[in-house]
């Protein structure tokens, strides 16, 4: 499986994405590896995450270097 990206997406400096999908209006931040998860509409990784085999669901955020691994995030949901 390849990666899924919106056109609308904002993917910052030095993120790594590997077998994602990416939803409209999604931003994920500077220095971040994505990997084998799902960011639905209007969600956002902030700088520095590392996302493994996870699903954040819409309109839900996460702070600077924070692990999301093996979980499913809800609708507008805030990780520190």
């Amino acid at each position: 499986m390849e990666n899924s990206i919106s056109e609308s997406a904002r993917i910052y400096k030095n993120v790594r994405l590997v077998r994602c999908t990416i939803k409209d209006h999604v931003s994920i931040g500077d220095d971040s590896d994505v990997v084998e998860s799902v960011l639905l509409e209007k969600s956002e990784l902030g700088r520095r995450n590392l996302m493994r085999n996870s699903t954040m669901g819409k309109g839900s955020y996460t702070g600077t270097n924070t692990i999301i691994k093996n979980t499913t995030i809800g609708n507008y949901c805030s990780i520190g």
